[in-house]
Order: C-alpha cells, then structure tokens, then sequence
C-alpha cells in the first residue's frame, strides 16, 4: 500500500498525467483490467487438489475475475454520460484497488514467513 500512497499524491498533481487521463475515454481506462481474468488460475490451482489454500484463492480468484470482467463494464460506459462514466471508472478502479491490497495481504499471511497468520496445514508456496 505504500507505494499507492506515495504515488497517488505525485499523479494527481501532474498536469500532463491529469491530461492524458482526461483524453482517455473511461472504457479504455477500465478495459485495461481485463488481464485479470487470469487470476481465475487460483480458483482452478484450489479446486483440483488444493495446491494453494482457500482462505487465499478464493478472495483473490475472485476479485480478479470480477475486475477482469471490466471489458463489459467497458463496452456498457460506452453508452451513457460523462458524470456517469467518471462515476462507474473511479468506482471500479476502487475496487480493483482494493481487490488488489487484500490478494497481495492474504498473500503474505497464508505464506510460510513472519507474516504467516493463517493456513499453517497448507500454505502459499
């Protein structure tokens, strides 16, 4: 989380960031996530045989196909206002955010280190 407090001041202060945001339409900015549908690998990695522990791929795989499935949230703001465009982008990459801190939290705690609070019998490796 700290490299996001840190940079998240510093971006919103640049002039040609804040530009290039704005040129942007709000699908693109969303479509972006659609990598994360890869996250799904975790959900299959607990399924079949359990390689990593469920405390950790189900919140993880989760968010991730949810965020991942941005591309049709892309397609849908497309079509509607600009105040509701702004509002359904930043909303989503809240959540993408945030889905983000809790993967790489649950992360550290189901993987064997000082960190390890969770998942003793079938950690993270």
């Amino acid at each position: 989380m700290l490299p996001i407090i840190i940079a998240l001041p510093l971006l919103t202060r640049s002039q040609r960031i804040a530009a290039a945001i704005d040129t942007a339409p709000a699908s693109w900015l969303i479509g972006l996530q659609v990598y994360r549908v890869i996250g799904g690998n975790f959900l299959v990695l607990w399924a079949y045989g359990g390689a990593i522990p469920g405390a950790f791929a189900l919140p993880a795989g989760l968010g991730d196909v949810f965020d991942g499935s941005a591309r049709a949230a892309g397609r849908a703001l497309s079509r509607v206002g600009r105040t509701a465009r702004r509002t359904v982008a930043i909303a989503w990459n809240f959540l993408g955010i945030a889905d983000l801190i809790s993967a790489v939290s649950l992360g550290a705690m189901t993987t064997p280190g000082p960190l390890q609070l969770m998942a003793f019998d079938q950690p993270t490796c």
